[in-house]
């Protein structure tokens, strides 16, 4: 049967991949996602067997699995997202190794479901039975089979996003330091103007300046008047919110709670943890299918248990105090500022 290779990431420029406003999205749909950990729970019978406990707690203590979670969570932004298995002797996962983003291209049959993957390394080419990797592909179609980069939809935000932010820079540039101008005498002789134009100059870029004294001569500083820095920093932040938005479907318990009351923040994150659960499942989905089930395949047979990612309502209220104190700490939030909305994010029903 033919194999049909491809390579997801190759649909998105590596600038729009390294964007710092895609870059912190992601970070944000990873803790959204994986963020809480996992979870077994029967399928079959009312108690997880023994034996498939013991398997996951094997398991979990994997260094590696957080990071492994949190990369195939790319995949939402991305289209895809692939972890290499390397198994032990005991055929128990070793490790498992995030395979960046475009350094692999996925082999599909006529189904177009995954039989191999090959891996640019150091090395050269290699390549990987579907046994030996996590291939997570989301929202795929006819023309995007190995998934679809929500990215590439939305550059239109990202340009707008860098010409803002150049537009931004130039404004600083310029007004950065006020224009000095100086109306001097018309007797001043060529020698006199030029003393005085290089005592300006140097004001530029000194905190004290000395010039020539003269009474005839008039010195101002011309500070910039409008609303050019407004414009650029309101319409960064609608940017910002745009593509969040567009991404996670929804950034009211992140970004709006705090416009709102107590009760419209609780309803904020209800709605938020519902489009979570929406994200997570087809994650579940390939975690199960491809790692739980071969995991307890090799050692025990069917398994009566599945892998389930933790919601964030479950995520213990001194972690969330202790990551805002963090973020307080590193300036990132405003006590101040941001009191209404610490207060609607403390308050919701964290265990």
């Amino acid at each position: 049967m033919r194999t049909q290779y491809d390579r997801p990431s190759l649909a998105v420029s590596e600038r729009y991949l390294d964007h710092p406003l895609v870059r912190s999205t992601l970070h944000i749909l990873r803790e959204l996602c994986v963020g809480s950990g996992l979870r077994l729970v029967p399928v079959a019978t009312d108690t997880v067997p023994d034996a498939e406990r013991m398997l996951y707690d094997r398991l979990v203590m994997l260094d590696t699995l957080d990071l492994a979670l949190r990369h195939l969570a790319d995949a939402s932004l991305l289209g895809a997202s692939a972890v290499e298995i390397v198994w032990g002797e005991d055929y128990f996962p070793l490790l498992l190794r995030p395979i960046p983003a475009g350094a692999y291209r996925i082999g599909l049959d006529a189904s177009s479901m995954p039989t191999e993957i090959e891996v640019q390394t150091g090395a050269g080419l290699q390549t990987l039975p579907v046994e030996h990797v996590l291939i997570y592909i989301s929202n795929p179609d006819l023309q995007y089979p190995a998934g679809r980069p929500i990215v590439q939809q939305y550059k239109r935000y990202l340009d707008a996003y860098d010409s803002a932010l150049r537009a931004l820079q130039l404004y600083v540039q310029r007004h950065g330091a006020p224009t000095v101008f100086a109306q001097l005498p018309s007797i001043y002789t060529d020698e006199e103007v030029s003393k005085v134009y290089d005592a300006l100059t140097k004001m530029q870029d000194a905190l004290v300046g000395v010039i020539p004294a003269s009474a005839d001569a008039k010195i101002e500083f011309l500070e910039p008047e409008g609303t050019g820095m407004t414009l650029s920093l309101q319409l960064l932040e609608l940017l910002e919110r745009l593509f969040v938005r567009s991404v996670l479907g929804s950034v009211l318990a992140v970004y709006e709670a705090q416009y709102g009351t107590r009760a419209q923040a609780q309803v904020h994150w209800d709605v938020m943890r519902r489009l979570i659960e929406g994200m997570q499942r087809p994650l579940e989905r390939a975690i199960n299918r491809q790692l739980w089930q071969r995991v307890v395949g090799l050692h025990l047979g069917a398994p009566q248990s599945r892998l389930e990612l933790n919601e964030p309502s479950l995520i213990p209220r001194e972690s969330v105090l202790r990551n805002l104190g963090d973020l307080t700490a590193l300036g990132i939030i405003d006590p101040q500022a941001d009191r209404d909305w610490l207060r609607a994010m403390i308050a919701t029903d964290m265990t």
